[in-house]
């Protein structure tokens, strides 16, 4: 939506449309710390309330990440979502890592859990 929220846990924060169009660009352009990343989602929960909607997902990710190479991303999903004509859109998105890990390593033997 115009006025979507977008937090991508350490990786920061968005408002709005103007600002997530920005970071994308930076994103496909390789100017982010995040040069590349395959996102699959499992265990879908979704709730629809009239032209409302709410969507939660497991999270697992494989990232290349500049400084560390190869990284392993596990978290959650949580979004809103808003229907404006017949088409549902994004209204807030927030991803929350749980555990990353270079992925020359594994899990096991280099947790990066990312708290603050």
């Amino acid at each position: 939506t115009e006025d979507c929220s977008v937090r991508y846990d350490h990786f920061g924060s968005l408002d709005g449309l103007d600002e997530m169009e920005s970071y994308l660009k930076e994103y496909f352009s390789g100017e982010l710390v995040v040069q590349d990343s395959f996102h699959m989602l499992a265990n879908p929960w979704i709730e629809v309330n009239g032209k409302e909607a709410t969507g939660k997902w497991h999270f697992f990710g494989a990232y290349l990440l500049d400084d560390v190479g190869a990284t392993w991303f596990m978290g959650f999903y949580d979004n809103q979502f808003e229907k404006i004509d017949d088409d549902w859109k994004i209204s807030s998105l927030d991803w929350e890592s749980k555990y990353t890990t270079p992925h020359s390593d594994g899990w096991n033997k280099t947790p990066m859990i990312l708290d603050d």
